[in-house]
């Protein structure tokens, strides 16, 4: 009996020194995945120059607003939306640094390693150092969350303090301290404050905690939570009450809730086949669906996973004002996770195959294949593909026939390098499109002297196509397209082969517009 239990004892020792490795094996892994070509890959979307800019406005001038647009409620005077968490940690990195598409990532990377760290200690808390290690494998190599990791957007944001609320309310229920209920009110802020989507995460992890967890204390529970809210929240509130009082500033308009009315159905199946890159990802699509049935019939932390996910897409389509897909990538660290656990069940003797060690052993190569393997095809690909996307080189070319410090009439994503040129103002309006009321008079006004127009358009995945070499139609929708159209005249066009076809449009002399 003494000789079993110290075997026991140096198994446990045994297991636990080679545990000890995983989690900076994952780390380095992660960086080692995220970091290279980050400027490059992903190609630059809108809204990661949309951040970024708000960002760079906070640490260059001290003040949340944006310094290109116009319009959209008054976003240049105030902005009340509330994502507001990514511009103020980039902010942080553009007080030492320019603000390039490298730079303004380097923060998404940083939140991608939180995630590992609390993916890893999560579920080697419940299930042990190896179900922890293959579930965060499964979520680095996943597609969705290499896309959010290397994007400056607030997905990786919400999703790594999505796992860290799940780490401090399990702490709460082994030790129901007060700090601990504090601390886990102060992520739930931290993710209403990054985005309306990360609300919504926070609502479906608490709810789905409290359900499966139970804690205990529970007045004491919801006190120290809601306190950590409100302190975490009360700054942006005050904010949002001082910046509707602001002259221009229309709450409804920047809240964008007049998109909201949308079809909920079209809406929804768009984002899902965008997610699936269908047909792409349709094997992993299968898994999940599958684990996601099963799971119901497992553990506790099976079934709040499970709630999760469920809970996010439930609530999601009524909160969302677009069909982006990358929304969904909120939900990857739990699918993996449960996914490992289910081969981990299936290869402890399950009783409907005990006995057929080969059958089981060959189910869970093809589960983790049909999930695995389409993700690093894609991956692969995009690292094939895009290493030499360099938008710099776009920016060079560009630089041959604007001079230096030029009013710049151009596209969102030439705001990264606002040092080259003088971009801005940007008009918009989500009531009637992108139209200017007075457009005569605005662009007299903005003083443009170049415009840059792109016929890069993509739509979600956008990394999986191909950019047009072919320019596009001026259509009469697009203020940007107006302006090209009536107040400029082309005067060169080159291709990018990854950035497509790019067009340099210069103001046209007053005499030749007193016609409009």
């Amino acid at each position: 009996m003494f000789f079993v239990g110290a075997d026991k004892k140096i198994m446990e020792k045994h297991e636990k020194n080679r545990g000890k490795w995983c989690l900076p094996t994952l780390v380095i892994m992660q960086i080692a995945l995220g970091l290279p070509y980050l400027g490059n890959i992903p190609r630059v979307f809108v809204d990661e120059a949309w951040d970024s800019a708000l960002g760079w406005n906070i640490a260059q001038n001290g003040k949340l607003a944006h310094p290109f647009i116009e319009g959209m409620g008054g976003v240049q005077h105030c902005f009340i939306q509330p994502r507001v968490l990514l511009p103020v940690v980039s902010s942080f990195v553009f007080k030492f640094t320019d603000c390039t598409i490298f730079t303004s990532r380097l923060p998404s990377l940083g939140f991608s390693i939180i995630a590992v760290i609390c993916l890893y200690l999560l579920v080697s808390r419940w299930f042990g150092p190896y179900q922890a290690f293959w579930s965060c494998f499964l979520m680095i190599t996943q597609a969705w969350f290499f896309e959010i990791s290397r994007r400056a957007r607030p997905e990786i944001h919400y999703t790594a303090l999505a796992l860290l609320l799940l780490l401090v309310i399990d702490n709460y229920y082994r030790r129901s301290s007060k700090l601990t209920a504090l601390f886990v009110g102060v992520i739930c802020g931290l993710m209403v404050l990054a985005h309306p989507t990360g609300a919504v995460l926070a609502a479906a992890v608490f709810i789905s905690a409290f359900i499966w967890m139970r804690p205990k204390r529970l007045v004491t529970y919801f006190l120290f939570t809601g306190l950590g809210v409100f302190i975490i929240c009360l700054p942006y509130m005050i904010h949002l009450f001082w910046g509707v009082q602001q002259p221009g500033v229309i709450f409804s308009e920047q809240m964008q809730i007049g998109l909201l009315r949308s079809s909920i159905i079209s809406k929804e199946l768009s984002r899902y086949k965008n997610f699936l890159i269908f047909p792409s990802l349709v094997p992993a699509g299968l898994i999940m669906f599958f684990v996601w049935t099963t799971a119901w019939f497992g553990s506790k932390q099976e079934k709040m996973f499970v709630s999760i996910i469920t809970l996010f897409v439930l609530i999601l389509p009524i909160c969302s004002v677009n069909h982006y897909p990358h929304y969904c990538a909120a939900t990857i660290p739990f699918w993996s996770m449960l996914i490992v656990k289910f081969c981990r069940e299936l290869l402890k003797e399950p009783f409907v195959l005990a006995g057929y060690n080969k059958i089981r052993t060959a189910l869970v190569v093809l589960i983790v294949s049909m999930y695995l393997l389409p993700s690093l095809y894609i991956i692969s690909n995009m690292f094939y593909s895009l290493h030499k996307a360099d938008f710099d080189t776009v920016i060079t070319r560009i630089s041959e026939r604007i001079p230096s410090g030029a009013k710049v009439y151009a596209n969102p994503i030439f705001w990264y390098n606002q040092g080259k040129f003088d971009y801005g103002p940007y008009m918009i309006s989500y009531k009637t499109g992108i139209l200017l009321d007075d457009l005569d008079s605005w662009v007299k006004q903005s003083g443009f002297e170049y415009a840059i127009r792109p016929s890069w358009h993509l739509r979600p995945p956008f990394w999986a196509e191909k950019a047009s070499q072919k320019a596009l139609m001026f259509t009469k929708s697009s203020g940007f397209d107006l302006c090209c159209e009536r107040y400029f005249v082309k005067i060169d066009e080159f291709s990018d082969p990854y950035y497509g076809l790019i067009e340099i449009y210069k103001f046209k002399p007053i005499r030749q517009l007193e016609r409009y």
